[in-house]
């Protein structure tokens, strides 16, 4: 399975750009399809981190709420 492949080296990128001592991040709220309930969507957030010093970006889908959660 891909993801199980990708897992560490994604875990990895996450722990670089977190402890980064400068980091630029953006939330974004999307709607996303809901595989439960056809036809429902629900408000997912994604997160862009950018680390402007090594130039590294990662991604972060969260279905929970945004900042507040």
């Amino acid at each position: 399975m891909v993801s199980i492949r990708l897992g560490p080296l994604y875990n990895s990128l996450q722990r670089e750009v977190l402890t980064n001592r400068y980091l630029q991040v953006e939330e974004t709220g999307l709607r996303v399809q809901d595989g439960e309930k056809p036809g429902a969507c629900h408000l997912g957030y994604l997160w862009a981190y950018h680390t402007p010093v090594s130039k590294l970006i990662l991604f972060d889908y969260q279905k929970r709420p945004g900042r507040a959660g």
